[in-house]
This record gives structure tokens, C-alpha cells and sequence, in this order.
């Protein structure tokens, strides 16, 4: 009887063993899922984020090649109709070709916004700069830049991700936050870059926010989460009713350099 002790010994050993490596393969197979699975999510947002900017290219493309022709004829035929100052009509065309040249401005604008070659070229400080000038010119906000005075390098595909970033926060400031104040800081230190946007409005309550469902809160929160996720950044959002908003975007390092002209082959250095 005793001697059936070591064997049980033996199996209750091999039995153990066989559990461990069976709950070691199958921690393993999940971790290995999950990491596919990852993959899998960052490629399709890659993708996703891609064809956005294609669309943006070719939207900016048609807007300038066709509304901004069509609409430059209108106001040259505007200014070659024979109407001298004494004809009631005169005011009219006056006040028509002052609309028709405000339009073209802003379609230019939306064209240059959209453009990313455009981006590229300029660089990203530049391009945000062009874009609180457009508030500016609106007489509804006072806006302030800081950025370093050395070139802030990043790769293609970070620039433009960080600059639609910066977009979605202006878009959201204009449509949400009564705001009056806009500043805009921007750091890089040779690897490292950081964007701060601060605005005077009226502020909200981040975790309420974040808790609702992505229909409830809109697309903007989902939208800066998931660039930033494409290219290994941060955003970190403070705010509090009747405080304003402050957003900070962070990009540590800038280590995707392989994969420069990836997106965008044809784009200027």
C-alpha cells in the first residue's frame, strides 16, 4: 500500500506540470490573439486615417480647380457688366462682387486647410498659425502662437495626423465653447513635441464627457483618440465649468522615420 504513495506522488507531479504548461499555452495563445488583434486595429485605423487624407487631397483639389474657377468668372463678368454709378443696379453689383471676392477667400482657405501637401510644405507651425488667422479675420476670436524658432521635424504622416489634431480642437473651441481667447503653444525639443491649446470659454466636465456614448459626444474626442493612437501620443484634456479648456497633445519622440513618404509619396520635404 505504501508503495503506491510515489506513484501517486509521480502522477499528481506530471498532472501539475501537464496543468502549467496547459495554462501557459493558453495564456500565451491569448496574449498572442490580442496582439494580433491590435495589429489588426492599428492597420485598419491606419488605413481609415489614409483615405481621409486622400479624400481631403481631393477635395481640395476639386474645390480650387472648379468652385474657386467658377466663381472667380462670376466675379470678373461682375466687373466687366456695363452699369455705370448712376444706374440703380450699380450698388447691387458692387455689394455682389464684395461677396463673391469674400467667398473666394474663404474657398481659398478651406482649399489650403485641406490640402495635405500644402502642410507639409509650410510645416506644421506654420499651418496651425494659418489657421488661427482665419479666426482672427472672423473678429470673433483673439489668438496667440509661441513656437520654437528651429523647424519642428517630424515624419509625414505625424505632421498631418498632429495637424488635423490641432484642426478638430480650433472646430470644437468654435462650435462649443462661447470661447473669446485662443492660445496656442507649441514645443519640440530635437525628439520630443507638444502642442498646448487654451481656451477662456466655458469650459466642461471632462468625465461626464468621456462617459457618455461616442453618438452622445460627437466624433471630435474619438476622433484626436484615435490619431493620436495611430502615432503613439497623448492627449490630456483639463477643463471645468465656467474655467475654459486646456488640451495637451504629446508625441514622444518621432520614431516611425522609416515610413516617411509612406502615405504621401509625392509630398515636399
Amino acid at each position: 500500500m505504501q508503495a503506491q504513495f510515489p506513484e501517486i506522488y509521480v502522477l499528481i507531479a506530471i498532472s501539475s506540470v501537464v496543468a502549467l504548461m496547459l495554462i501557459s499555452f493558453i495564456v500565451t495563445l491569448v496574449i498572442f490573439y490580442r496582439k494580433k488583434q491590435y495589429s489588426h486595429e492599428q492597420e485598419l485605423l491606419k488605413t481609415q486615417l489614409e483615405i481621409q487624407e486622400h479624400v481631403f487631397q481631393n477635395l481640395s483639389q476639386e474645390i480650387h480647380d472648379n468652385i474657386g474657377q467658377v466663381l472667380s468668372v462670376i466675379k470678373l463678368t461682375l466687373a466687366s457688366a456695363p452699369v455705370s454709378k448712376d444706374d440703380p443696379a450699380y450698388e447691387s453689383i458692387q455689394d455682389s462682387k464684395q461677396m463673391v471676392s469674400g467667398v473666394i477667400e474663404d474657398i481659398s482657405d478651406l482649399s489650403k486647410s485641406l490640402h495635405p501637401d500644402r502642410i507639409l510644405r509650410i510645416g506644421i507651425a506654420e499651418a496651425v498659425q494659418f489657421e488661427l488667422n482665419k479666426l482672427t479675420k472672423t473678429r470673433q476670436f483673439e489668438t496667440s502662437m509661441q513656437h520654437p524658432d528651429k523647424h519642428i521635424a517630424l515624419t509625414t504622416k505625424n505632421e498631418i495626423f498632429l495637424f488635423r489634431i490641432v484642426q478638430e480642437i480650433l472646430n470644437n473651441i468654435v462650435k462649443h465653447s462661447a470661447a473669446k481667447h485662443i492660445d496656442v503653444v507649441m514645443g519640440f525639443d530635437g525628439a520630443n513635441t507638444s502642442i498646448e491649446v487654451k481656451d477662456d470659454g466655458k469650459g466642461f466636465d471632462v468625465e461626464k464627457i468621456l462617459q457618455r456614448s461616442t453618438m452622445e459626444r460627437g466624433i471630435g474626442l474619438s476622433s484626436m483618440k484615435n490619431r493620436m493612437k495611430m502615432i503613439g501620443g497623448t492627449v490630456e484634456i483639463k477643463s471645468s465649468p465656467g474655467k475654459g479648456t486646456t488640451i495637451q497633445v504629446y508625441l514622444k519622440g518621432d520614431m516611425n522615420t522609416t515610413d516617411n513618404k509612406m502615405a504621401y509619396p509625392d509630398a515636399e520635404e
